[in-house]
């Protein structure tokens, strides 16, 4: 959910380095990413575009699927959810 929205999300990623694309009052926004680290949780990402920032952590599966969630930063650790996703 992005700015009162349930969006779709794409992302990109190479070297430890990504973006992200969703729409925003039909335009598309664009954000960016960096690899942070890896735990027993997942693959950390710290992201921001134009309005905020937080984390994200994504999770490889067996099926092949990648899935994941977004906190956005909010001074907990590691902020508030605020979406999950499944893609391939």
């Amino acid at each position: 959910v992005r700015h009162g929205r349930k969006v779709g999300v794409s992302f990109a990623f190479q070297k430890g380095q990504g973006h992200f694309f969703y729409s925003h009052n039909d335009k598309i926004e664009k954000g960016s990413m960096t690899y942070s680290s890896s735990n027993e949780y997942g693959y950390w990402w710290n992201w921001k575009d134009a309005y905020c920032n937080g984390v994200a952590v994504f999770n490889n599966y067996i099926d092949g699927s990648i899935r994941g969630t977004i906190y956005l930063a909010d001074g907990t650790n590691p902020g508030r959810l605020i979406g999950a996703w499944i893609g391939e």
